[in-house]
């Protein structure tokens, strides 16, 4: 997303009321910067904002069904950004370790540990 638009979010409270909240947000058109009607929802592990799912509304407006489809589908998406920051950490480790012993990626594996 262009800057110019996420600095009018933050200067119209959109990004702070999102970071505070689990609820759907309807977010009206902004004709003068180009967007159309939208909704968005805050991925959250607690009270730690991991993310947000954006939707245009482009010809109808999402019923109270919608929404709560929405807010159900950031809880599903948190478990997914949940696995792939576990990744991501695992693969940043093993660089590190790599960068160390000056050896090639590809020689470290990794597996989960069963308990």
């Amino acid at each position: 997303m262009p800057e110019r638009i996420i600095n009018r979010f933050w200067k119209e409270g959109i990004i702070p009321t999102l970071n505070q909240s689990d609820e759907p947000l309807v977010i009206p058109q902004m004709n003068d910067i180009g967007l159309g009607n939208r909704v968005a929802v805050s991925i959250r592990k607690d009270h730690e904002v991991l993310g947000y799912i954006w939707v245009l509304e482009s010809g109808r407006t999402l019923t109270e069904e919608g929404l709560f489809d929405l807010k159900f589908a950031a809880s599903k998406a948190k478990n997914q950004l949940l696995q792939l920051n576990i990744h991501k950490k695992k693969e940043e480790t093993l660089r590190e370790w790599s960068a160390e012993a000056e050896l090639p990626m590809h020689t470290f594996a990794y597996a989960p540990i069963k308990r």
